[in-house]
């Protein structure tokens, strides 16, 4: 099975998903990475990864242009690779990764929310009007996904709450991934 992992950092990558990389390709999957940029490559790489690819991403950008330069170059890569699965996390990835996905006809798409970010918490005028656009892309992406991912209740009950998810396709894992083994 052909599984691409869509991230906003590479660093994350084998900070907090690089365990179940590593299991996804033992149990014989090709595994592609995308990130925004070279940094931390032969570290993804050394996961067993088939193929890491850049796509550029500004994460704290508010640009349509951007994001749509983002999407379009997703939606080539998902397209060329042709991935049984795609999983997304943060908040561009998974909504852009879902919209490429479901327009390529991946067959799996996951999303993991991560956590709410700096739009949920703050309450100025932009961060108000950031939300309500945040959560109309949330609601249009999280339609195409089987199974979205939490690490906590509060934020499964806000997505639920206003309406841009069913608690159905909803679930909850205990933390972000990190191998404490590996920082002890």
């Amino acid at each position: 099975m052909k599984i691409l992992v869509i991230a906003a950092r590479n660093k994350t990558v084998f900070n907090f998903r690089g365990d179940l990389i590593k299991d996804m390709v033992i149990r014989g999957n090709d595994v592609y990475v995308t990130g925004p940029n070279q940094e931390f490559v032969d570290d993804i790489l050394a996961l067993g990864v088939s193929e890491f690819i850049e796509i550029p991403l500004v994460k704290d950008n508010t640009s349509i242009k951007g994001d749509l330069n983002y999407l379009f170059h997703l939606y080539k890569v998902v397209k060329r690779i042709s991935p049984d699965i795609v999983f997304s996390y943060n908040i561009k990835p998974v909504v852009y990764g879902s919209f490429a996905a479901r327009m390529a006809k991946v067959p799996h798409i996951f999303a993991m929310v991560t956590g709410m970010g700096r739009v949920y918490t703050l309450n100025s005028p932009k961060a108000k009007a950031l939300r309500i656009i945040t959560k109309a892309l949330y609601k249009n992406a999280f339609r195409s996904c089987e199974k979205v991912i939490f690490q906590n209740r509060d934020d499964i009950h806000e997505m639920v709450s206003s309406g841009c998810l069913p608690e159905l396709k909803t679930a909850v894992v205990n933390g972000s991934g990190v191998n404490m083994q590996r920082f002890i």
